[in-house]
């Protein structure tokens, strides 16, 4: 077995010199190994091992990012601050609700008052960031109409690049003062 195989390595290596019919000398040297056939589940074990080193198949960890992490943390504190000041908030409309003409906070027409009044109240904060949005919204396009001007564009290209050089400049400073 082993003198055939030997044999269909030199077939393979001579076509392969002469350099025609060495792809069928090579399929005679693998039909002549006398190597054992793979078990059944090489391919899966492989590609189950390969999945495992490349880290397929697992669930990233989406808490892994330091960015979320800061979010989420943030709307945490954001809803205790709120928790806070969510009394003083609905103090009011409990009042309005339960002791007003419409009776007890347990009767329905004094949850639909005091549903109504919370309405009320969400539509007018609403509005008034709405305000705010608008004020922002045209010291921006005050903002944006400057900055088109030729003038004022040119402007502010000659700081930028006069921003640039003097970086340039506290740069080498800094790099030359290390290096002595």
């Amino acid at each position: 077995m082993i003198r055939k195989l030997e044999k269909a390595v030199r077939a393979w290596l001579g076509a392969e010199a002469r350099g025609a019919g060495q792809d069928g000398a090579l399929i005679h040297v693998f039909r002549a190994h006398p190597g054992p056939a793979p078990p059944a589940d090489f391919t899966a074990r492989v590609l189950a091992r390969l999945a495992a080193e490349l880290g397929w198949g697992r669930r990233p960890d989406i808490f892994a990012h330091r960015g979320l992490r800061a979010a989420v943390a943030s709307a945490l504190a954001l809803v205790g601050v709120t928790l806070v000041f969510l009394p003083d908030l609905l103090r009011p409309l409990v009042r309005r609700a339960g002791a007003g003409e419409m009776g007890a906070l347990g009767d329905l027409g004094g949850w639909i008052h005091g549903a109504a009044n919370a309405f009320s109240a969400g539509a007018h904060w609403l509005a008034q960031g709405l305000e705010i949005w608008r004020i922002l919204t045209a010291i921006g396009e005050a903002v944006a109409a400057a900055a088109a001007r030729p003038e004022v564009a040119a402007t502010l290209l000659a700081s930028a690049l006069l921003a640039i050089a003097a970086f340039r400049a506290l740069d080498s400073l800094i790099t030359s003062h290390r290096s002595a």
